[in-house]
């Protein structure tokens, strides 16, 4: 999940790869209001919304 046009803190994309590898960003619903990320992700054919902060 790397060359994202969201932000996400190296730290961040790290566990975000390792909790879920393989994964793929299908929208983001970030408000851009606050240092915040609400990603939808698809892997298998499941779908999680993940929330990061800063």
């Amino acid at each position: 999940m790397s060359d994202h046009p969201y932000q996400l803190s190296p730290r961040q994309q790290e566990l975000l790869d390792r909790w879920l590898p393989g994964a793929q960003v299908v929208r983001d619903h970030s408000w851009g209001q606050v240092e915040r990320a609400v990603l939808e992700l698809v892997r298998d054919d499941e779908r999680f919304i993940v929330k990061a902060g800063a």
